[in-house]
């Protein structure tokens, strides 16, 4: 049985494309040329990254392809990135790259090579036709899966699933992988250092002020998508109190600020759902808002074209721009974007 890896040369995908070949697949390695770009070596789009793929594919002794898609990289995931800052959301990059690309590009590359499956080094599992939190929950990747779409987990492999990452870098280091020593890549992969030195080459500095929500000026700042909902630090203000991003008024490049308790919310607007799991018009789940927080439980109401979720406890910071993942005994059932 043919299988595509995604090869990015870090330990991780290596890993899985040895542990597929001893499981007895046809293993064949793939590493998508998305940026050129970057300074970064721990990039997963640096060429150095590339190059340890192909010594990988050799060391493994597998056939091995180099696919260029950084038009393609640019104007999906490099131009959405700016757009979201431009009005006031903040963009979950990995995200559309999983779908568009990892999961969606490399179905295209597997079904042309007669591959029946893909796979990765994404901390997850796949169980019962569901991806499913990995073993190893600190480091758990299914919230980047939420739009992966339905049909094709079926033909997806992770099998990092239930292994831990020392067990992985022991792994790579038994095996005299190149990668065993690589340090894990970033996630924005495409950018050096602080994403607003990045956005600084295709949005203007402008001018404008920082508010209190009665109108009140208490500061100044470069441009309102240098900020996220929910940051404290870089606000070089000072009230005598704590203040964080509470909104953006990007028509008037305004940034609101408030005390910690005004930034909590205990409902939030979730559309474009993309489903692994068919679901009925309310039902309980538990919620990531995003990769790093933890599932908080909440009552999920389905509208025509939206669902709402109301939080059982009050969450800090839903972001616009991010998703909102659904999940039930583990099984990650789908989610949206974060309105």
């Amino acid at each position: 049985m043919k299988v595509l890896v995604g090869l990015s040369g870090g330990v991780d995908s290596s890993v899985s494309a040895l542990l597929l070949k001893e499981m007895g697949y046809e293993v064949i390695g793939a590493t998508l040329y998305m940026w050129d770009e970057t300074k970064n070596i721990r990039s997963c789009c640096s060429l150095e990254a590339i190059n340890l793929a192909r010594r990988i594919a050799f060391k493994l002794k597998i056939p091995y392809y180099t696919y260029d898609i950084r038009e393609d990289f640019k104007e999906k995931i490099v131009n959405y990135f700016v757009k979201s800052y431009s009005i006031g959301k903040t963009p979950n990059p990995c995200v559309l790259c999983n779908k568009f690309f990892k999961f969606g590009f490399l179905f295209e590359k597997a079904k042309e090579l007669g591959c029946s499956y893909v796979a990765t080094g994404h901390y997850s599992r796949i169980e019962n036709g569901l991806i499913k939190v990995s073993e190893d929950r600190e480091r758990d990747q299914s919230y980047f899966l939420t739009f992966v779409e339905k049909e094709k987990i079926k033909n997806l492999i992770f099998p990092l699933g239930n292994l831990k990452k020392e067990e992985v870098r022991e792994i790579a280091k038994n095996h005299g992988l190149p990668s065993v020593y690589r340090s894990d890549s970033q996630d924005l992969c495409f950018v050096d250092g602080d994403y607003r030195e990045f956005l600084k080459r295709y949005l203007p500095e402008k001018k404008g002020y920082i508010v209190l929500e009665n109108g009140e000026i208490v500061g100044e700042h470069k441009g309102f998508y240098n900020f996220t909902i929910g940051q404290r630090k870089g606000l070089r203000i000072s009230k005598g109190k704590r203040l964080y991003v509470k909104e953006f008024i990007p028509e008037e490049n305004i940034v609101i600020v408030a005390e910690r308790e005004k930034v909590y919310k205990d409902e939030i607007e979730v559309f474009d759902i993309n489903w692994h799991l068919e679901a009925e018009r309310e039902f309980e789940a538990f919620v990531k808002i995003r990769q790093l927080s933890k599932p908080a439980r909440a009552k999920v109401i389905l509208y025509d074209n939206f669902a709402k979720v109301l939080f059982y406890e009050k969450q800090f910071a839903p972001t616009p721009g991010q998703v909102a993942a659904f999940y039930k005994d583990d099984y990650l059932l789908g989610g949206g974007w974060i309105k």
